[in-house]
């Protein structure tokens, strides 16, 4: 029987499993944590799950819906409303619609009109399916200011995209930035979520894979054994023990950085494309109080040190405590990575008690990823990672190789599939 190694136990790698076995391939998983499913985990908290991340999606995620539909779990839908929160005001202002930019009065009214004719565009945008394959090899700034103004891009854009992705506007694509605001604004107000959250299908998908299948979890993968360009084994340690395990091919799904770290014999200009990639770590934070803080369930920060804010329980109320996620990029000088927990703690509540006043925190759990997302910069389009890669054998998948399609968890399990039909093609 064809075997196969895939590496990283999250939604793109568990897709990928468990698709290769419904083709007839025997699969091993590789995951470096305790647990399967990165940050679609839950923890346990007074007898309830509580996701580490909030996980909603759109009913046009096709992808992540077949395979919901596929195992018949629950699907909540219900009713989305943000805001962005402006730091110097200390106001929130709707932020729904194109007509709700109609009353945000940081912009003069007739820059209003401007930024609400744009959203409006970007709207149609989605309705037409028109893709910005021509701004590929432009900066966001520029692109942003022809389509609006100066004044717009310096007080909306530039301080709202800072605050959420931590990286200069003239440093990311444009057709990654126009994308994702087409997706954004033209996915209307209805966000689906399953019932006992993404948890429910990382089990559901473990159980699948478990059963005539080996899934390995606190498990370091030390090496790819490669020989005449062609993939051979996997070197990796479990407890203390350093082994060895031969297929006939691999899939690497987790950030390209611990791809390279564990394979030396790339060609030197694929070496050279994928050490081009950056990335942004991520530090959040789950909250479980007792009240609400605003009447949005989403909040994005301006002029602030967070990027915002995810109150869950006002889209999904049917857990005992509010649940509310803050949301931080950081870029790799921001120093933030550096400090313990605690201070960590103790900076997020500052500002939210700086916006809110002060109120009863039952738990707050720090959410760290060293890699969350490549930085989809203007050189990003030349250097995406490809699924089939110079060695024979070695295929890539993640979030990382849709670009530039919004990276949610429709393009994690659109990966993974695609990665399993390509792999089952040429094996």
């Amino acid at each position: 029987m064809r075997n196969v190694a895939v590496i990283g136990g999250g939604l793109t790698g568990l897709t990928c499993a468990y698709r290769l076995i419904q083709k007839g391939f025997a699969v091993d998983v590789f995951e470096l944590q305790d647990a399967l499913g990165g940050l679609c985990r839950s923890f346990s908290f007074h007898n309830e799950k509580i996701p580490y991340s909030p996980h909603q999606f759109f009913r046009q995620d096709l992808y992540l819906l077949g395979l919901i539909n596929e195992f018949s779990l629950p699907i909540y839908w219900g009713t989305s409303v943000a805001a962005i929160y402006d730091g110097n005001t200390n106001r929130s202002f709707r932020l729904t619609s194109p007509t709700d930019i109609l009353n945000f009065s940081i912009l003069s009214p007739i820059d209003r009109l401007k930024l609400g004719l744009f959203a409006a565009r970007l709207r149609l945008a989605k309705i037409t399916g028109e893709k910005y394959n021509n701004l590929s090899r432009e900066n966001a700034a520029s692109w942003l200011r022809r389509e609006t103004n100066d004044t717009i891009c310096r007080n909306f854009f530039e301080p709202l995209l800072f605050n959420k992705f931590s990286i200069p506007l003239a440093h990311l694509s444009a057709e990654w930035i126009a994308t994702r605001l087409r997706e954004e604004l033209g996915t209307g107000r209805v966000w689906g979520y399953i019932d006992g959250g993404m948890q429910s299908l990382i089990d559901e998908l473990e159980s699948r894979i478990s059963l005539h299948n080996k899934i390995y979890t606190s498990c370091s993968v030390r090496k790819i054994q490669i020989e005449r360009r062609q993939v051979r084994a996997i070197e990796f340690v479990q407890g203390k023990k350093l082994e060895k395990k031969k297929y006939s091919a691999i899939v690497s799904t987790v950030p390209i950085p611990q791809l390279l770290s564990a394979v030396d014999s790339f060609p030197a200009d694929f070496q050279s494309r994928m050490s081009s990639i950056d990335y942004s770590p991520y530090i959040g934070a789950v909250i479980l109080c007792s009240q609400k803080l605003t009447k949005y369930h989403v909040s994005y920060y301006v002029n602030s040190d967070i990027g915002g804010i995810n109150e869950f329980t006002n889209f999904y109320r049917r857990h005992e405590k509010h649940i509310i996620y803050v949301f931080k990029y950081l870029n790799n000088s921001d120093r933030l990575w550096d400090k313990d927990d605690i201070s960590i703690e103790a900076a997020y509540r500052n500002t939210l008690f700086r916006a809110y006043g002060q109120f009863r925190i039952d738990r707050m759990l720090i959410v760290r990823e060293k890699y969350a997302s490549p930085v989809f910069g203007i050189n990003y389009p030349q250097a995406v990672p490809p699924i089939v890669t110079p060695i024979k054998g070695l295929y890539l998948a993640g979030m990382f190789s849709v670009y530039p399609k919004e990276r949610n968890l429709d393009s994690a399990v659109m990966a993974g599939e695609k990665a399993a039909e390509i792999i089952a093609k040429y094996n």
